[in-house]
């Protein structure tokens, strides 16, 4: 009776990470930016990546995180002084709650 000597080696995975996983970590390393002034250019470059692939996913799952987002990028505009230059953002913002305030509106008009 023969045994082989190498084991089977078990087949890798090629999955991308979830979403919200990549997003909380990118969160993460903005606050990590937040904490040190001479962060503050890598933390609008990754504030702003981010924004954009919250915006492009369009998840419910990704509003808490979002959120947070937002608060991030607001806080590095005020920390770095150019707060005004933030503005174009928010326009974006309220869209957002706007579509989600309608559709909301129709999904709990279904119950009453």
């Amino acid at each position: 009776m023969e045994i082989d000597s190498a084991a089977p080696t078990p087949p890798k995975s090629t999955s991308e990470p979830v979403p919200e996983v990549e997003v909380y970590l990118r969160l993460l390393i903005l606050h990590l930016f937040l904490a040190s002034p001479s962060h503050y250019s890598k933390a609008f470059d990754l504030a702003h990546q981010t924004v954009d692939k919250v915006q492009a996913l369009s998840r419910r799952s990704m509003d808490p995180l979002g959120a947070k987002v937002w608060f991030a990028v607001e806080r590095i505009y005020e920390l770095s002084g150019e707060l005004a230059d933030a503005r174009p953002y928010v326009p974006d913002l309220f869209s957002l709650q706007h579509k989600y305030a309608i559709s909301d509106h129709y999904f709990l008009a279904d119950y009453t």
